[in-house]
């Protein structure tokens, strides 16, 4: 919400609404795309023996078990409030 206020305060009447929203719209769906290819090269990354058939039956698994794996790794070279802030 944060940022929509910020965006919003910056808006002037001849910037067009639904053009800016289709824009935004594209930006968040591609880096959400992006960052979800991601996920998969940082578990192999950090476990290169990790069971493809485990990762094909869930994505909760994913959240829950690799994730944190993965950000308890990364907090010794960004620190935790930059591996907090990565994703």
């Amino acid at each position: 919400m944060g940022i929509l206020i910020t965006y919003g305060s910056y808006f002037s009447r001849e910037d067009n609404i639904a053009q800016s929203t289709r824009m935004v719209a594209i930006a968040d769906t591609g880096i959400a795309f992006f960052a979800g290819l991601l996920i998969l090269p940082a578990i192999f990354a950090f476990d290169p023996n990790t069971n493809t058939e485990d990762l094909s039956t869930s994505s909760v698994g994913l959240i829950f078990s690799f994730l944190p794996q993965i950000f308890l790794s990364m907090q010794a070279a960004v620190g935790y409030t930059g591996a907090s802030m990565l994703p």
